[in-house]
């Protein structure tokens, strides 16, 4: 299975992909380590779309991140549409609770502090260039599932693994895979 989690900066990308991957233990990958290089510099977009196609020709994968190369190669693409307020106060929390270190899932050499004002930009910007596309992406296609903080979410999932894979045995996986997503939106309001 392929799922894509996209959404804004401090949405709960990475922690949803880490539940889902503990729950099924499918690889996760972060896009962040694909457009970025140490130090925060930039790789060109050859190197960039080149290490994307690898990461997608995989079978089996959970990718976090934005990306549209993904998303058209995802069998399920997870839009979570956590509130900006949300976003921004999990991203400025972030840095300061990392500090000058580098997360796992950032390329070395690359402390978030070091870009919290173009953080905070990203954060606020990310309706109006990304997350409309996004939302309009999602409308009526059954591979994408809408993710709202509450239990909603799961029914949301379950609808859509049925939708995406039928009725078979593996829609009851899917189920299972999606039933740790109410519980990390539960674990994210617990953090704001």
């Amino acid at each position: 299975m392929r799922i894509h989690i996209t959404g804004n900066a401090g949405a709960g990308k990475t922690t949803l992909a880490k539940d889902i991957a503990r729950t099924r233990g499918l690889p996760v990958h972060h896009l962040d380590k694909v457009v970025w290089a140490p130090n925060w510099t930039k790789p060109g977009e050859a190197e960039r779309n080149a290490k994307i196609a690898d990461l997608v020709a995989q079978p089996d994968w959970i990718i976090e991140g934005v990306s549209e190369i993904v998303r058209r190669n995802a069998d399920i693409v997870v839009v979570l549409t956590t509130p900006t307020y949300k976003c921004l106060y999990r991203c400025i929390a972030r840095c300061f609770r990392v500090g000058f270190k580098t997360r796992d899932e950032l390329p070395r050499n690359c402390p978030e502090i070091a870009i919290l004002f173009r953080a905070i930009k990203i954060v606020l910007k990310f309706q109006e260039r990304i997350g409309n596309q996004l939302l309009l992406e999602a409308k009526g296609n059954p591979r994408y599932i809408v993710c709202r903080d509450g239990s909603r979410a799961v029914a949301e999932l379950r609808l859509a693994s049925q939708n995406v894979l039928g009725g078979s045995a593996g829609t009851n996986d899917t189920a299972n895979i999606f039933s740790c997503c109410a519980q990390s939106q539960h674990a994210s309001k617990q953090q704001v």
